[in-house]
C-alpha cells in the first residue's frame, strides 16, 4: 500500500502540473510532441518501457515540473550521530532534527538560472553536468528515497506521452498565469481545478 499511495499522489501532481506548464508554452509542447513521436517511430510506434526510457525530452518536461512544484515541500531528518557542518564550527549533536527546504533549494539562483521560468533543458546532460549533487531532491535521495519514486515516472511518461500524442493543450480565459498550490495537503497539489483547452490532433 505505501508502494502504491507513493507513486499516485506524486504522479497525479506532476502531471497536472507538466501539462500546466506546457499549455502555457506552445512552440515547447510542439518540440516535445515532435521528438516523442520520433522516438515511438524508432520503436514501432508501441509504448514499450524501452520507448519510454528513451524519451529523455519527457523526463526532462518531468523533471522541471518537479523542481518548481516539488512533491514535499521539505524533508525532515534527523541526525545519527554528531555532526559538524563543514566550513563551519557548528556541530549538530546526535539526535538533532533537520528540516530540508527543497521549495527553497529547487529555487536557488546558484544552482537555477532564471528559477522561476520552466526550462526542461536545464536537466539535459551537458546543462546539469556541473550542478552539485543534492541540489534536486523532489524524491528525497539516499536510502530514504521516495519508495514510489519509479512508479511515478513511469506512470506520469505515460500520461504525458498519451495527451501529447493525441491533443493540443492550450491556455484558456479561465486558466490561472500561476498556478497556486493547496496549503492543506502533504503533497504538493494545485488549488483548485486545472481548467486547460484540449484541441485533438491525428496521433502516430
Amino acid at each position: 500500500m505505501s508502494f502504491l499511495r507513493a507513486g499516485f499522489d506524486t504522479s497525479a501532481s506532476a502531471l497536472a502540473f507538466s501539462v500546466f506548464e506546457l499549455a502555457r508554452d506552445c512552440e515547447l509542447q510542439q518540440q516535445v510532441r515532435q521528438r516523442l513521436r520520433a522516438v515511438l517511430g524508432r520503436h514501432g510506434g508501441r509504448v514499450t518501457y524501452e520507448a519510454l526510457s528513451d524519451m529523455r525530452d519527457l523526463t526532462n518536461v518531468i523533471n522541471e515540473a518537479l523542481r518548481m512544484y516539488p512533491p514535499a515541500n521539505f524533508l525532515d531528518r534527523e541526525a545519527s550521530r554528531d555532526y559538524q557542518i563543514p566550513g563551519s564550527d557548528i556541530v549538530l549533536p546526535k539526535g538533532t532534527g533537520v528540516v530540508v527546504s527543497v521549495t527553497g533549494l529547487h529555487h536557488d539562483p546558484r544552482y537555477w538560472t532564471e528559477p522561476h521560468r520552466f526550462i526542461p533543458d536545464r536537466f539535459k546532460e551537458a546543462n546539469s553536468r556541473d550542478r552539485p549533487n543534492y541540489t534536486f531532491l523532489p524524491f528525497s535521495a539516499g536510502p530514504r528515497t521516495c519508495i514510489g519514486m519509479r512508479v511515478a515516472y513511469l506512470q506520469v511518461k505515460i500520461g504525458l506521452l498519451h495527451i501529447l500524442n493525441n491533443f493540443e493543450v492550450y491556455a484558456v480565459p479561465a486558466t490561472p498565469n500561476i498556478l497556486r498550490v493547496d496549503s492543506s495537503k502533504l503533497i504538493v497539489t494545485p488549488a483548485g481545478d486545472v481548467v486547460l483547452g484540449f484541441r485533438r490532433i491525428p496521433s502516430m
